[in-house]
């Protein structure tokens, strides 16, 4: 997850759109990135799971507006 931002970078600026595994990034900084590039209008989406409260179940997250 410390590299999820470098290796997608390349993606998003090409405009393709991109899905990150679970966790999306290592560190807030890199998620502040993710961040303002999802506010520009890169696509990205996030997946994980639910484990909490219930056995099985996926929770997605789009970062898109």
């Amino acid at each position: 997850w410390d590299r999820h931002l470098e290796l997608a970078k390349p993606f998003i600026n090409k405009g393709v759109k991109v899905f990150i595994d679970k966790p999306i990034v290592g560190n807030m900084k890199d998620l502040q990135e993710f961040m303002a590039l999802a506010d520009s209008g890169a696509q990205i989406l996030e997946q994980g799971l639910r484990r909490r409260k219930q056995r099985r179940g996926a929770l997605a997250v789009a970062l898109t507006p």
